[in-house]
């Protein structure tokens, strides 16, 4: 899971989620006016765009390893219906993820849900990664002494299938490919000089994990090697000149984090500023 940025649909879609939601409020069956819209060309739209959002391998923006074939409401329509039509509240699942999140949804003691929305949360603050294991889990909140709620509800395997083995698996395969890309770019004699093909392969890895970023963003790499595999460290070993330990990026790709971060970035790998996300 990773943070994923709401982008906005055209006004002409959004009347019609408008109008049917009307029709839901006003009483209709909300099932049969879901059933109906799904079959229509604009709702077809609002799938596609939310394919964009998460990039073009068209991953499930829950558990990120299975492609997403359908459209899920955050707040369940059978408990939730005034939101059935929502923007906000559509998102693309797989159809594992979509059979374990089911029509439930557990709210915290302040209303507000559980389950981690990655177009709203930083996910990153509620969970952690097991490089070792591939395996994610609940942030241990030290203050408290417990892992945190919504981590843990969220990687509750009742929920959502986040650890089963083949998801962990497909983690450890692609942190494993993207050092040997990184370690493959670092070694090469001039690393801001490398080959094409060297440099189109890096890219290649930062792309199959963050969807969302440019191909030709050095900084996408930057932040993604800080993210993934802390590899910054083995970095300034490598080239000193060209990375800084103290170099900490966040696990966001909101745009304000990269445009607030992107100097320091470039300053690390000591090339001209570029596109950063989105």
């Amino acid at each position: 899971m990773r943070r994923l940025r709401r982008t906005d649909l055209p006004q002409r879609v959004l009347r019609y989620l408008a109008k049917k939601q009307h029709e839901v409020d006003s009483g209709r069956s909300t099932d049969a006016v879901w059933t109906q819209a799904r079959r229509t060309l604009t709702m077809r739209r609002v799938l596609d765009e939310l394919k964009r959002m998460v990039g073009t391998r068209e991953r499930c923006m829950f558990c990120e390893d299975s492609r997403g074939v359908e459209i899920d409401h955050f707040w369940p329509k059978a408990h939730y219906p005034e939101r059935t039509f929502v923007w906000e509240n559509l998102f693309l699942i797989c159809a594992d993820c979509n059979r374990k999140k089911g029509p439930s949804l557990e709210l915290a003691p302040n209303a507000s849900p559980l389950l981690i929305d990655p177009t709203r949360d930083d996910p990153w603050t509620h969970l952690f990664y097991d490089s070792r294991t591939g395996i994610v889990t609940a942030r241990f909140i030290e203050a408290t002494g417990e892992p945190d709620s919504r981590g843990r509800y969220t990687v509750e395997t009742s929920n959502l299938p986040l650890n089963v083995q083949g998801v962990t698996e497909g983690r450890l395969r692609t942190q494993r490919n993207l050092i040997r890309c990184v370690r493959s770019f670092l070694e090469a004699p001039n690393p801001t000089n490398a080959p094409p093909a060297l440099e189109q392969e890096l890219f290649a890895c930062v792309d199959d994990i963050r969807g969302d970023v440019q191909r030709n963003s050095r900084y996408a790499v930057a932040v993604t090697v800080e993210e993934i595999t802390g590899m910054n460290r083995y970095a300034a070993n490598m080239h000193g000149d060209l990375y800084r330990r103290d170099v900490a990026v966040s696990m966001s790709t909101d745009r304000a984090v990269c445009e607030n971060r992107e100097p320091q970035c470039m300053n690390l790998l000591q090339i001209a500023p570029g596109p950063a996300c989105n």
